[in-house]
């Protein structure tokens, strides 16, 4: 293929190999609509596509995020009420989504098996294209938002899926400050708007209008399309101008438009804490700075390198000079925006002193001014800008696809007219930002955007803990007044169509039209999994993990230090001692040296905690992470040995910040991702894996954080002295197991063996009781609510098999997503299943958590109506082995493959687990539905929610508590 040919009916327009991605981009145009198509042929068996519109809100209902949740609901070809949901059932997909952003909205699916993408592309185009929802009201009604009857008929409220998730979306100060950033920034620019819907805008969409937005934006003309890897061309381009040529040419084209100067403004917006929560030091404020758009990506670049430099830790000048003063506990500098045309800088402020937030302000500016006028520390920048290329030459990005990540960078460009080429170079911005570290290029943009910017904003938080109280309130007097002023005839009317739509949601497809759908066989299944090998290696104490696998010159070190002998409140302060090990200083270098050492050596250097099943017990584990290029695997091996050898504890100003950082971030995830909170809480009423996950990360790691928070104040000498005594107890060499993953390096894995750690004696193991049953509701500052109900099979005298996985996928995509989220109106919902035997049930951004618990309950006599029907199992088995065979970089492979060989785990028992799935059958799944039955019956339930919410909750909840 090359420029000028023509392949059924898309223009081959351009064609360049681009180096950075390792592939070759060929730029098409549909030939009758000018659709603009890009193709990255790479060597990847994962091929991935999206097709994306450019969707400009005018107001802030969040239209487009309503028609990408509809639009997968069903289609002209595939008319079944969620093709969607039976896409994520039983498929391969390595990915399948769609996401909503400020200016358009994708719509993106990914997979390594050839049958399976056309299948996905398929579905998806259809949908796009020729969605059910322009027919049927009750899509809308479903997945945006409905009126009501309160059971007791005296008010209207309003439900809806997208109506929860941004309910919980502005419960979190950090998406309210984005919200209220985007309409100070961008005022007179569509950006104002928000696409993602306000809650108190969302009810006034007309069902009429969400369809004229459809009609409006979902047109060929205002499409883009993307594609990536080893795709064969001859299969995919057919189905795609099917679609295309089926409509009407439109000459029309939506541009974002131009930027609109804005004014400098001042804003107060409160914000809800919890009635427990003193407000004072907990207001926020956020400098909102216009700067550099997409199309000056070189500028772009710097000033992510400069945010790093100033900001990027508790010892770059910025957030030193802030946090010295005592007047600010967290400051933060980042880009607004995902992606948008025009670029926005936040300087971020949390737990302003009370009263000193004009002080802080005046210190930020004075220290900005300072720098810009005295320069930044070379060695600063430079360690920020190899730490930032190490990123972009790694690729790594987890279980994402790289080239949906690929795609979605084009599109950043693609979308204002640039080349999708341009959203994927990057050698020569790397090659300009590095000779600019010889010119005063940094400074005059410190001075450009930070210092003198006159289009700038200032956004300020203020706690509440009334206002949750106030809202409620409200709430309740609008659902009456609203009731109140209905006609006889307009109940009626409500009443029958809530009946109906009830009892739409309660129908099942007709097997005519699942039929509809396409499918995979069994035989589609690869044969094996794609797991890294394992070279198991002592060396006097230490135990070797290695894994010889291509990482392209990256060597991954991860060293697992044993902590099974510490009492649970020690569990608690090891993981506060990961947090602090390579922040704090060492015998060598002050907190500010081995900042920029990591970064210029190093691509990380960090501390965590996990745990690992090993037969019968639970074995937490302090890790220590690094990676770094093999050229400079030196320099990891030296500070590796800095960090766990000489970390400086006892410098109690930076234990103080690192805790209060760490305070501010558990509490914004108990109310962002209440549902892994209360998983974890549940879990810990039953299980020793709970009781450590609870001591490691959740609410009783929290209390005890508060708890040393007092201590620093009042005895920072004990607080240092009890942690530096942990920390010399852990990192000693019998507990030590080292996983590396990489090119095969006997000298570098002989130096990780021979790290000079001190010695000390062998753990004993120690079996941590499970907390309790307490079932408990935990006040948090939302307007919805998360439910965590835990259990285990070792409760039931069930071994963990591969079948456990289908049932896991089965409840998920049917009974408990038809239940919690479909009808009970939740963002999200499902059951999970650990390996080591816990089995939880989850909602996510739920307005009716005691419904939710319901449901799950009644997730036996799903699976035995299921087990009695006539309906096939290969589907559910399908798509669970999709989920098992995920994708994985080379560091998360050596991760898995490391994980694997802790846990006791052999390549036989991978292979029986992946058999007793291929197994499952109907005899199974009726089996299974009894174990289900006696898991929910013996679980324990915990919910994150509001007061009201679980208030509501009392017949299952024994008790309310406060963070």
């Amino acid at each position: 293929m090359k420029k000028g040919d023509r392949l059924y009916g898309f223009a081959v327009t351009e064609e360049e190999y681009i180096p950075e991605v390792s592939g070759t981009l060929y730029t098409m145009r549909h030939e009758k609509h000018a659709t603009p198509l890009a193709f990255l042929k790479r060597a990847d068996k994962n091929k991935s596509f999206y097709i994306a519109f450019k969707t400009l809100p005018e107001d802030d209902t969040g239209v487009f995020h309503i028609i990408e949740h509809s639009v997968l609901c069903g289609s002209r070809k595939f008319p079944v009420k969620e093709p969607f949901v039976e896409l994520l059932k039983s498929s391969l997909k390595t990915f399948l989504n769609a996401m909503t952003y400020p200016d358009r909205t994708v719509y993106p699916v990914s997979s390594r098996c050839d049958r399976d993408f056309y299948n996905l592309v398929d579905v998806y185009m259809d949908a796009v294209f020729h969605p059910l929802m322009r027919e049927n009201k009750f899509i809308f009604m479903q997945e945006g938002h409905r009126a009501e009857l309160t059971e007791d008929k005296t008010g209207v409220l309003e439900n809806g899926v997208v109506y929860s998730e941004m309910k919980g979306s502005v419960s979190s100060p950090d998406e309210l400050s984005t919200d209220e950033l985007l309409k100070l920034l961008y005022k007179g620019t569509v950006y104002e708007k928000n696409s993602g819907g306000d809650p108190e805008a969302i009810p006034t969409l007309t069902y009429e209008g969400f369809c004229a937005a459809h009609e409006k934006y979902y047109h060929p003309s205002n499409a883009y399309i993307f594609l990536d890897g080893e795709v064969d061309l001859d299969g995919i381009l057919p189905l795609l101008d099917a679609y295309l040529s089926e409509f009407d040419i439109r000459n029309e084209r939506y541009v974002v438009g131009e930027d609109a100067p804005i004014a400098y403004t001042e804003r107060t917006v409160e914000y809800e804490l919890s009635p427990d929560e003193a407000p004072e030091g907990k207001t926020r404020a956020y400098v909102g700075l216009r700067s550099a758009n997409f199309d000056d990506p070189r500028s772009v670049f710097e000033l992510s390198v400069i945010a790093d430099a100033i900001a990027g830790s508790n010892e770059a000048p910025l957030k030193k000079a802030l946090l010295s003063s005592g007047l600010v506990e967290d400051v933060c500098v980042f880009p607004l925006g995902e992606g948008i045309k025009f670029g926005s800088y936040v300087i971020e402020l949390k737990n302003i002193t009370d009263g000193k937030t004009g002080e802080v302000i005046a210190l930020t500016n004075k220290t900005l001014e300072a720098l810009a006028k005295s320069g930044i520390d070379r060695e600063l920048l430079e360690a920020s800008l190899n730490m930032r290329e190490f990123k972009l030459r790694e690729k790594d990005f987890g279980s994402l696809p790289r080239g949906l990540v690929f795609g979605l960078a084009v599109l950043e460009v693609w979308l204002y007219g640039l080349s999708p080429r341009d959203g994927l170079v990057y050698e020569n911005i790397l090659a300009a930002a590095r000779d600019d570290l010889s010119s005063g290029r940094y400074e005059e943009l410190l001075l450009e955007v930070f210092v003198k910017n006159e289009r700038r904003v200032l956004l300020t938080l203020i706690p509440s803990t009334t206002l949750g109280e106030k809202r409620e309130i409200a709430e309740k007097k609008a659902m009456c007044e609203r009731r109140v002023s209905m006609t006889d005839a307009e109940v009626d009317a409500l009443t029958t169509e809530c009946a109906a739509f009830k009892e739409w949601q309660n129908s099942a497809d007709a097997p005519e039209k699942l039929d509809t759908l396409p499918t995979l066989a069994i035989s589609d299944i690869p044969k094996d999994t794609d797991r890294a090998p394992t070279e198991k290696i002592t060396s006097g104490d230490v135990r070797l993990l290695v894994h010889d696998i291509p990482t392209d010159g990256i060597g991954y070190t991860e060293l697992y230090f044993d902590v099974s002998d510490l009492s649970e409140e020690e569990l608690s302060y090891a993981a506060l001692i990961a947090a602090l090990v390579g922040k704090c200083g060492t015998e060598k270098y002050s907190p500010t040296e081995l900042a920029k050492l990591k970064k210029s050596k190093l691509g990380s250097l960090y501390a965590s905690t996990t745990m690992y099943k090993y037969k019968d017990s639970i074995i937490p584990y302090v890790t220590v992470t690094a990676s770094a290029l093999d050229k400079n695997s030196g320099s990891l091996t030296d500070l590796l040995s800095e960090v766990i050898n000489t970390s400086d504890l006892y410098d109690t100003k930076t234990v103080k910040n690192i805790v209060k950082q760490r305070l501010i971030t558990m509490r914004e995830g108990f109310i962002s991702s209440g549902h892994a909170a209360a998983i974890r809480r549940a879990g810990a009423y039953i299980s020793e894996r709970g009781t450590v996950a609870e001591c490691f990360f959740g609410i009783e790691m929290y209390r005890r954080l508060v708890k040393i928070d007092r201590e620093l104040e009042a005895d920072p000498k004990k607080t240092s002295e009890r942690l530096h005594g942990l920390y010399s107890r852990i990192f000693t060499k019998k507990r030590l197991t080292v996983g590396f993953t990489g090119t095969k390096n006997d000298v570098l894995l002989s130096t990780l063996a021979a790290l000079p750690i001190r010695q000390g004696d062998a753990p004993i193991m120690r079996k941590k009781a499970p907390i309790g049953q307490k079932n408990e509701g935990i006040i948090i500052p939302s307007r919805v609510s998360y439910i965590g109900k835990a259990s285990n099979l070792e409760l039931v005298g069930e071994p963990f098999t591969g079948s456990m996985h289908v049932i896991s996928n089965i409840l998920s995509y049917t009974h408990l997503w038809n239940s919690i989220r479909v009808r009970g109106g939740a963002y999200g919902a499902g059951l999970s299943v650990r390996p080591s035997g816990g089995v939880s049930v989850y909602s996510y951004r739920d307005p009716l958590p005691l419904s939710s618990l319901l449901a799950a309950d009644g997730s036996a006599e799903f699976l035995r109506e299921l087990a009695a029907s006539d309906e096939p199992l290969d589907g559910y088995i399908i798509g669970t082995l999709g989920d098992y065979d995920s994708l994985t970089t080379p560091r998360t492979s050596g991760n898995e493959a490391t994980g694997l060989a802790l846990s006791g785990k052999t390549a036989q028992d991978e292979k029986r687990t992946r058999e007793s799935m291929l197994a499952f059958d109907k005899n199974e799944l009726l089996r299974l539905a009894d174990v289900i039955d006696k898991l929910m019956r013996c679980s324990a339930v915990c919910v994150f929610g509001p007061k009201e919410q679980l208030e509501a909750c009392g017949s299952v909840l024994n008790e309310l508590v406060e963070l």
